[in-house]
This record gives C-alpha cells, sequence and structure tokens, in this order.
C-alpha cells in the first residue's frame, strides 16, 4: 500500500480500519497509532512501503503504478460508501501524483462480487484484476481479469507465461 506521511485524514481512515481487525490488543494498537503518527518505524524500512518518489520514478520509466484502493479492505466486506470512497479516491489520488489517467484497478485479496465490479466499472477504470491463475480471452470480462505469477527463477517465470502451467493446473484438474 501507498501512502503518504503528510496525509492526515489517509492516516486516520488506515489506523480506524485497523482497529476493527486488532481488537483489544493493545499493545498493537499503540504501535499502529505511533507508526502513523511518526514516532515509530513500522514496518521496518526492508517492508516499508515505497515512497511517492519511488512509486513516481517507477511510473515514468514504463512501470505503471495503477489503483489498488487506498486502505486495501476486503471490498465485498464494505458497505456502499466505504466501497466508493476506497475505488474513487485511490484512483483520484493517484491521477494528482502521476499526472496520468488511473486505468486499472487490482481487487484487494482477489475478493470480488458484482456488487463490487460495478463499483470500479462505474469508478471509470477500465479493468479489474482478480488473484485467480490463468490467461484471458478476448472475449473474457475485463473487470474479473486472471493474472499469470510472475516468480523470481527464470525457469518458474518461463513456465508460468508460456502456458504450460496453466497446462499443468489443467491436468491436475
Amino acid at each position: 500500500m501507498l501512502y503518504a506521511k503528510s496525509n492526515e485524514p489517509l492516516k486516520v481512515l488506515i489506523v480506524a480500519s485497523a482497529l476493527p481487525i486488532i481488537g483489544g490488543q493493545t499493545v498493537q494498537a499503540e504501535r499502529l497509532l505511533k507508526n502513523f503518527q511518526g514516532e515509530e518505524s513500522l514496518p521496518p524500512p526492508a517492508y516499508a512501503p515505497l515512497s511517492w518518489q519511488q512509486a513516481r520514478e517507477m511510473d515514468t520509466c514504463n512501470m505503471l503504478i495503477e489503483s489498488h484502493t487506498v486502505s486495501h479492505p476486503i471490498l465485498p466486506n464494505t458497505d456502499l460508501k466505504d466501497l466508493t470512497f476506497e475505488v474513487e479516491i485511490s484512483k483520484q489520488r493517484l491521477e494528482d501524483i502521476f499526472g496520468r489517467r488511473i486505468r486499472h484497478f487490482c481487487y484487494p485479496n482477489g475478493s470480488l462480487n458484482e456488487r463490487v465490479q460495478r463499483s470500479v466499472q462505474n469508478a471509470g477504470y477500465e479493468s479489474g484484476v482478480t488473484t485467480e491463475y490463468g490467461f484471458n480471452e478476448r472475449t473474457c470480462d475485463m473487470f474479473a481479469l486472471k493474472r499469470i505469477d510472475a516468480p523470481p527463477a527464470i525457469e518458474n517465470f518461463a513456465q508460468s507465461v508460456s502456458g504450460f502451467e496453466a497446462l499443468r493446473l489443467r491436468a491436475r484438474g
């Protein structure tokens, strides 16, 4: 997830979204609040999100940054107001930062339903990507796109993008 430490409303939203998850775990809640107040570095630097500067550099080098919500909720579990906020504000914010149109959306955890797909489409995206493995046909639903893995080992990557992985998975049935 990308966030800017200077964006106070975004901090509040992220903290408010996390509180139901961490429940009565006071220590974790305090660490989370300290992090968003800049008093503690969570996650460790090696696992920190991209900075906006890094994201801009990637984007200008044709590694396009597209939308994935503001706070990474499981979208089918959100009410319409939160769903609309997550899908639309993420798009607006990225368009403001990168100075270009954001066209594609990736569903957090690959979780979607018809209501979520409709919301993504209504927000002006051209497509939505799931976590379902596979190739897409020309006639596929553009708001339920499958994806292929990009494992780091070149031989695994070649197997994934060549279609052999899809064939192997079909054979396992």
